[in-house]
C-alpha cells in the first residue's frame, strides 16, 4: 500500500513538473492534465483546468468524475458521481449533461447542492445514472462547462474521456441475450369447444371464398392483383399520415415515436430487401454497416435508440425534438430514393449501349460464302 501512494505521489509530481514546464512555454488557457486514482473499490477519474501560464499553481476549478466500477452489461445502469470544486469568485456555467452522451443514455440526473466545503472553496456533487446498448470498449465523452475567474475572460473546459468495458448480457445457457425486447402480448387460455368453433367457422369461410371465386372467375374473369408499391411511396403516405394525426395533441409519444420507426423499418425492408422490424437496434445497426455509410448510420442509431427509450417511458421529447426526428425519417427516405433511381437509371442507360453495341456488330457478322 505504502508502495503504491508513493508511485500515485511521484506521478502527481511528475505531472505538476510538466504542467509549470508548459506555462513557462507561454501555453494560455490550456486543459492540463488526467490523472486516474484507485481508491479501494472505487475509481476516480480526476481532470483540472489551468487559467493561464501566470496563474500556474492552484487551480480555481477541479472536476473528478468518480465510478464504483469500469466495467459493466449492457442495458446496465451505470452510476457517476461528478464533483465540482471551485474557488471564491469563479463563475462556472450550470453544466449540460447531453442527452444522448456518445454512445450512452442518459437515464437520470440529480444536481447536488452547493456547500463550503473550506473557506474560500465550495463543492458540488452531481450524481448520474447513464447506459449503452454497445458492447466492447465504450467511451464516455469529455464534460464541457465554462468558467471565469475576475479579470479573466471565460474559457471553455473539457474533462477527461474515460473508457468502460461493456460486456454483452449472457442467459444461464451462455447464451448471449438481446439488449431490448418489447413487450409478448398476453397468453390467451381457449377450450376446446373454442377451438372447434373455429375451425368451423374458417371452414364456412374457405367454401363461400371458393364459391365466389368461381362465380367471379364464371362472370368476369379472375380479378387482377394490385402491383406491390415502391416502399418510398409507402413511407411518403404513412408519414404524412402520422404528421396529421393527433397523437401528439393527446401526448401519446409512446404510440407516435412506435409508429415513426415502423415506418422507418419497414422502408429499410423494401429498399434494402433485410428483415428490419423484427430486428433489436444493436442487430440493425450490424445489418446497415454494409449497406450504409457511417453518418447515416450514426443518425439513424441516435433516432433508434431514443426512440426505444421514450416507448419504455424513460424520456418525453419536445416539439422541437419531435420535428427533427420526423424530418430525419423523411429526409432518409428522399435521399435514398434518389440514389437508388439515379443508379437504376445508370444500370438501364449501361444495358442499353450494351445492346446497341451487340446488335451493330451482329450486322457485321458475315456467314460462310457470303461476300465481303
Amino acid at each position: 500500500m505504502e508502495k503504491r501512494i508513493k508511485m500515485i505521489k511521484f506521478n502527481l509530481a511528475q505531472a505538476t513538473r510538466l504542467m509549470l514546464a508548459l506555462a513557462l512555454a507561454g501555453f494560455v488557457a490550456a486543459p492540463a492534465f488526467a490523472v486516474v486514482i484507485e481508491t479501494g473499490a472505487q475509481q476516480s477519474v480526476t481532470s483540472t483546468a489551468q487559467i493561464s501560464a501566470s496563474q500556474a499553481g492552484p487551480s480555481p476549478l477541479f472536476i473528478s468524475l468518480m465510478l464504483r466500477k469500469l466495467k459493466c452489461k449492457t442495458g446496465e445502469n451505470l452510476d457517476i458521481s461528478v464533483s465540482w470544486e471551485w474557488k471564491d469568485g469563479v463563475k462556472i456555467s450550470r453544466p449540460m449533461y447531453p442527452q444522448p452522451w456518445g454512445d450512452w443514455v442518459l437515464i437520470s440526473s440529480q444536481e447536488g447542492k452547493a456547500i463550503q466545503k473550506e473557506k474560500g472553496s465550495w463543492q458540488r456533487i452531481d450524481k448520474l445514472k447513464i447506459m449503452t446498448f454497445m458492447d466492447g470498449k465504450v467511451e464516455i465523452p469529455a464534460l464541457a462547462a465554462n468558467f471565469q475567474v475576475p479579470g479573466q475572460p471565460p474559457v471553455e473546459y473539457r474533462s477527461a474521456v474515460v473508457t468502460i468495458e461493456v460486456e454483452p448480457k449472457v442467459n444461464k445457457k451462455g447464451e448471449l441475450e438481446a439488449n431490448l425486447r418489447d413487450i409478448k402480448n398476453p397468453i390467451w387460455m381457449v377450450s376446446f369447444w373454442q377451438i372447434l368453433l373455429a375451425l368451423l367457422v374458417a371452414a364456412v369461410l374457405l367454401v363461400g371464398i371458393a364459391w365466389y371465386s368461381k362465380k367471379v372467375g364464371l362472370l368476369g374473369g379472375a380479378k387482377k392483383l394490385e402491383p406491390i408499391r415502391p416502399p418510398e411511396d409507402v413511407a411518403r403516405e404513412r408519414l404524412k399520415s402520422l404528421k396529421e394525426s393527433d397523437l401528439l395533441t393527446q401526448g401519446n409519444f409512446k404510440a407516435y415515436y412506435i409508429e415513426l420507426t415502423d415506418i422507418l423499418r419497414h422502408y429499410l425492408e423494401g429498399r434494402y430487401s433485410i428483415s428490419a422490424p423484427d430486428r433489436t437496434t444493436a442487430e440493425l445497426m450490424k445489418e446497415l454497416k454494409r449497406i450504409l455509410e457511417r453518418k447515416d448510420i450514426l443518425t439513424l442509431r441516435d433516432l433508434l435508440e431514443r426512440s426505444d427509450m421514450i416507448k419504455f417511458a424513460k424520456g418525453s421529447p419536445d416539439s422541437k425534438e419531435i420535428e427533427i426526428d420526423w424530418n430525419v425519417v423523411k429526409e432518409f427516405v428522399e435521399q435514398t430514393t434518389m440514389v437508388y433511381q439515379n443508379s437504376l437509371n445508370t444500370e438501364i442507360k449501361s444495358n442499353l449501349e450494351n445492346n446497341h453495341d451487340l446488335s451493330k456488330n451482329g450486322n457485321n457478322i458475315t456467314t460462310p460464302g457470303s461476300k465481303l
